[in-house]
């Protein structure tokens, strides 16, 4: 009886320390979402995704689908979903062109901004499109 006993109390107890310790799962804003860019030659060029919530410090992910023309990108950060843009890039600017993947370094998390989009900058005059799609964070 005291074995019974003994053993359920140890039973118990592990049972209470897993759920101390467990680790709680992150789920990373990773999904997929497109984007147009249409970069207009009467203009400055420049276009940003919408802003998403950054929630790790991974990289965020741009798969350009289509453009004309290449363009240059990198990762601004924000306070607010309607603050002001700050430049998270620590100078990795990276280039697209149709079928291009990559993962864009950046220091928005780390610099406490929990908002990112993608900011990006034609590399001709002309008037063209981008299209493709992005996340803030990787997997």
């Amino acid at each position: 009886m005291r074995k019974k006993k003994r053993i359920s109390k140890i039973i118990v107890l592990v049972t209470v320390l897993m759920m101390c310790f467990s680790v709680p799962a992150v789920a990373s804003n990773y999904h997929d979402e497109a984007y147009t860019y249409y970069f207009k030659s009467t203009t400055q060029g420049v276009a940003n995704t919408d802003l998403r919530e950054k929630q790790d410090d991974t990289s965020a992910y741009m798969k350009c689908d289509s453009t004309t023309y290449s363009y240059t990108a990198f990762v601004l950060g924000a306070k607010s979903y309607y603050g002001i843009l700050f430049d998270a890039s620590g100078g990795y600017h990276y280039t697209f062109s149709s079928g291009t993947v990559r993962k864009l370094i950046n220091f928005v998390y780390e610099n406490n901004l929990p908002y990112a989009c993608i900011h990006a900058e034609r590399n001709y005059s002309y008037n063209y499109s981008a299209s493709g799609v992005w996340s803030p964070d990787s997997i």
